[in-house]
């Protein structure tokens, strides 16, 4: 191939790059209205970037952030390094997300949710957001033993974060569960939330595993594993006296906090919850063995409060 042939498949080949990356930059550089100027808060754990006209929501969100840190971390642990809260109101929508990818993040939505929603259980929207966000960043960003070593060595990569690839009823019901535990307010002690897994209940008809784990159309759709996996770790701390997070989490003194095989073993029937037993097994089988946490039916749910 001559000078020129190189040169030709040199511009083709950045043409390719282009292509693909261009989606993703233009994404990333519109995700929030150019005219905002964000500014940043700097605290012990977090930083808090917020833009013109929310200084005071930020400010009060930097206090509750280092507030329920210090709770948090005296069940779940600190999370492996400091994290990024974005505090945007730019959307009517209510809700928060995070990642500990590729650096620990959380997004909050500074409008306040109806007392309708349900996720309106509250008399205080950033102190209950932030606590069940905190709570995703905390459980998985979890990485201890030979794990934590890799990420030394090798960085953030996805693949040394295995409470990523936890099932969706885990993860969320986890966070659900301590958003409640946190706050007194959530969804957990929600009448609306509770009828969901209480009209199944009085019904005899729960969901499969598979379907409570996401993607399921009808109603209750989105809110499925939000409420089995809730309710789920409500009953573990119930039944069995032990905190969810340790139950379930990598939290284990024998664990390397890599979890290898997440599985639901000898099934009795094809239900979640509802009149029969389980065996689930949480593998960690390189340095500390599987455990595996019997569970048996929730039953009928009590009305909650309003």
């Amino acid at each position: 191939m001559g000078r020129r042939g190189s040169a030709r498949a040199l511009r083709v080949a950045l043409l390719g790059i282009f292509a693909v990356l261009a989606p993703l930059l233009s994404s990333a550089s519109g995700r929030y209205d150019p005219r905002l100027r964000f500014q940043t808060i700097v605290t012990a754990r977090f930083d808090i970037h917020f833009h013109q006209g929310e200084e005071a929501q930020a400010r009060r969100l930097a206090m509750l952030a280092e507030t329920i840190a210090a709770d948090l971390d005296g069940t779940l642990g600190p999370p492996s390094g400091r994290v990024q809260v974005i505090l945007v109101n730019q959307s009517d929508i209510s809700n928060g997300w995070a990642t500990p990818m590729p650096f620990n993040t959380i997004e909050i939505s500074a409008a306040a949710p109806g007392g309708t929603s349900l996720i309106g259980n509250t008399d205080d929207w950033l102190r209950l957001v932030f606590a069940h966000e905190y709570t995703h960043i905390v459980h998985l960003s979890r990485g201890q033993g030979w794990i934590g070593g890799l990420r030394r060595v090798l960085g953030r990569m996805p693949l040394l974060y295995p409470n990523l690839y936890l099932p969706a009823w885990q993860i969320e019901g986890l966070a659900v569960h301590q958003e409640s535990a946190l706050t007194g307010q959530g969804r957990v002690p929600d009448r609306n939330f509770r009828a969901i897994a209480g009209v199944a209940a009085s019904a005899g008809r729960f969901e499969p595993l598979d379907r409570a784990n996401g993607g399921l159309v009808p109603w209750p759709s989105g809110h499925t594993p939000y409420v089995y996996g809730a309710f789920f770790h409500e009953f573990l701390a119930a039944r069995y006296g032990a905190r969810p997070d340790t139950t379930l989490g990598p939290m284990r003194t024998k664990w390397d906090g890599l979890v290898l095989d997440y599985s639901v073993a000898f099934p009795f029937s094809d239900n979640l919850v509802g009149g029969t037993s389980y065996q689930f097994a949480l593998g960690a089988q390189v340095g500390g063995g599987a455990l595996e946490v019997g569970v048996r039916s929730l039953g009928t749910l009590d009305a909650g409060t309003a």
